[in-house]
Parts: C-alpha cells; structure tokens; sequence
C-alpha cells in the first residue's frame, strides 16, 4: 500500500505571513498600510490647514480690520448735535426745522466735504455708544449673518436753499450705516478677534503634526494646540494595533463655518480629493512592490520614508 502524500507548503506560508506583516504589522511594528495610514492622515490634515485662513498673523489682522467696518465704526471722532448753540457753521438757518422731519434720527456732526456741505446722522438703533466690546462682537456676528450693509455713508437727500435763491447753499444729507461704538468696544472686538484668529488652521495642525511629526507648523498656530485642545474644537482617536486590518484615524473639528460656509467646504473637499489621488498612487506603488517581491521569494521589507513616500 502507498503512503499518502505530503506537501510543503512552508514557502508559501512563509510569503503570506511575511505579506501580512509587511501590510499591516506584527508584534510591536507597524505595516505599510498603518504608516500610510498615519503620515498620510497627517499630510491631508496639513493640506486642509494650509488651505484656509490666513496665512501670517499680518493678514488676519488686515482681514479683520476690514470685517470690522463693513459693519462697526467709531467715526465720527466728534459729534456736533445740530439743536445746540453752537450750529455746524454754513448751514441754513431754517435748516433745524426742516431736519426736525427725521424720526428715530441722531444728528451727529457737519461739515464741508469733497461734495460741498454735509449734515451726517445716524439711525437710533446703530447708535450703540453705551455697549461694551460683548455687545459690540454680538452686533457684529448678527451683522456678518445679515445682508452686506452697503456704503458707509448713504445719501438720503439735500436741504437748504440754493446760493442762486439768496441761501448758503444746499447741504448733502447722510446716514452713518454702520453699528457706532466707543472706541474702547471697537479695540475689544479686534482683541477677541485676533485671539481667536488660527484656532481653525491649528485645530487641523494639531491632528498633522500628531500623526506627521516632521510637518512644519508656524509658530504661532502651534502655540495654540493646547487652546483648541481644551475648547474641544481638535479632537482624534485612532486603532492602530499591529496586525489588526480594521486600523482608522478618526478626526473631529469643531469651528463656525465647517459645515456651513460654502467657500471653507469646497476647500477642505479640494485637500481631500488631492490627497486620495496621492494615496492612491502611493498604494499602486506598494502593491507593485509587493507583487515583485512575492514572485521572486524576497523578504518583504517597507520602503516607504517618513514622509508616507516610497
């Protein structure tokens, strides 16, 4: 009677097994597939971080200074109230009663412009002198969720007489449209402002430079890590043991605008599709590898860098 045949299949196993470790790790070493994993989740959070905001803390302060006033001002420096004794020089003397059809209506000061004689005033409800810098960044947001107020300096009609008629001339009416504040509010606001200026930058940052140490932050986004760390505005998890095939990073940013600004969407959506092509590639080079590797007997060995490149 014959024996029954045996087979060896230890190469075999030996590739598989080598394969698998080289793809997803064993022990306490990591596989392509988690590096790859890592270093890429790192360069996709950094691509995202370089793609909004400003770049230098220069820029956010011109930025802001421009949000600012499209809707606060602190103009006019002076008031000259229209009903004192001492009337805004050239204005028609029978222009107080004229003027006194403007209901819900605060006159603030007059003068002579590049377009000849002005009387300014401003909406009661924008008048807002009393409000501290809380206030004045409450009015702003309500403001930057608004329509866009338009000009400064609307003009709502002229008084007066014509110097032709024996009159001084006439006189421009305009409206202030813009919130007015003190300027202790105003400089509270850029404060706020600034202080928050990055915190979305670093929140993505921060995820980068955790599973990428070697990207480059700037300085001053790096310092605040700790900031949005604490504001629950950056937060990741992630399984990466060795050999276990269901690895992920999961990444959480919490900040205005994420899901409701249009303009930041289709910026994080460009950085995400960019770096699947990428991903892709570096895939396609992997498996390549591998192929040659496994037909030839090699011992299967990452050649992927730091960077997540082969």
């Amino acid at each position: 009677m014959s024996e029954a045949a045996t087979y060896d299949f230890s190469n075999l196993t030996e590739k598989i097994s080598g394969l698998t470790g080289a793809l997803l790790g064993r022990g306490g070493s990591e596989g392509d597939l988690q590096m790859v994993l890592q270093v890429r989740a790192g360069r996709l959070h950094a691509a995202i971080g370089d793609a909004i905001g400003p770049k230098t803390l220069e820029k956010a302060a011109k930025k802001i200074d421009w949000e600012m006033k499209r809707h606060l001002t602190t103009a006019p420096e002076y008031m000259n109230p229209m009903f004192t004794a001492e009337k805004p020089r050239g204005i028609d003397d029978r222009f107080p009663q004229e003027s006194a059809g403007y209901a819900d209506f605060t006159w603030l000061t007059a003068g002579h412009g590049k377009n000849g004689k002005f009387l300014l005033g401003i909406n009661d409800e924008d008048m807002q002198m009393s409000a501290d810098a809380a206030g004045a960044l409450a009015m702003l947001r309500v403001g930057q969720t608004s329509s866009d107020r338009g000009d400064a300096y609307q003009l709502l009609g002229q008084r007066g007489t014509s110097k032709k008629s024996g009159g001084s001339g006439r006189v421009n009416i305009l409206r202030l449209n813009r919130v007015k504040v003190s300027k202790s509010a105003f400089a509270g606001v850029k404060k706020t402002l600034m202080d928050l200026q990055g915190e979305l930058r670093a929140s993505f940052y921060r995820v980068a430079k955790h599973y990428a140490p070697s990207i480059r932050v700037p300085a001053w986004l790096e310092n605040k890590f700790g900031a949005v760390a604490a504001k629950g505005k950056s937060e990741f998890r992630d399984s990466l043991t060795p050999g276990d095939p269901f690895a992920f990073i999961e990444s959480t940013i919490r900040a205005p605008g994420v899901n409701s600004n249009p303009v930041l969407a289709a910026k994080i959506q460009n950085a995400i599709d960019n770096e699947a092509e990428k991903v892709f590639s570096i895939l396609k080079k992997i498996i390549s590898g591998y192929k040659y590797k496994f037909a030839t007997g090699q011992v299967f060995r990452s050649e992927i860098d730091e960077e997540g490149v082969l």
